[in-house]
């Protein structure tokens, strides 16, 4: 299970960077929770459902002119899918953004359930219960 699970979360953020965030609903449960973390400002601290999802979205790309998100290290286990991701965004007034983000993604009925963002791996791998 934990092999599908992480196949699901590598093709959201496939079809993430390609821009194609209502295709990406598919994979995401009706009751999500996404909690994007402190890394980045000017957004919800929680958003819910696939509403709220979009609505990350639109708020969340409003600064950028692209975004790219590639997955440096990865673990599965159970439910729990983390991932170390090298973030990459092409602002729109000409500011860049290159972080590492570290994201931890629980899985329900395979579907993408929560999301958080932690600002270390070791953070993400011990909220998933994989350290």
């Amino acid at each position: 299970m934990s092999e599908d699970n992480l196949r699901i979360v590598l093709a959201g953020l496939k079809l993430w960077n390609q821009g194609r965030f209502e295709e990406a609903l598919e994979l995401v449960h009706p009751d999500l929770e996404w909690r994007p973390g402190e890394l980045f400002i000017d957004v919800d601290e929680v958003y819910r459902g696939h509403e709220g999802l979009m609505r990350f979205w639109e708020e969340f790309m409003l600064p950028f002119e692209s975004i790219t998100l590639q997955p440096a290290r990865r673990a599965a286990g159970g439910d729990e899918v983390v991932i170390e991701a090298h973030f990459f965004a092409r602002g729109r007034h000409g500011t860049d953004v290159d972080v590492h983000a570290y994201q931890r993604y629980t899985m329900r009925d395979g579907k993408l359930a929560r999301f958080e963002a932690y600002p270390t791996w070791d953070e993400a791998m011990a909220a998933a219960g994989l350290a």
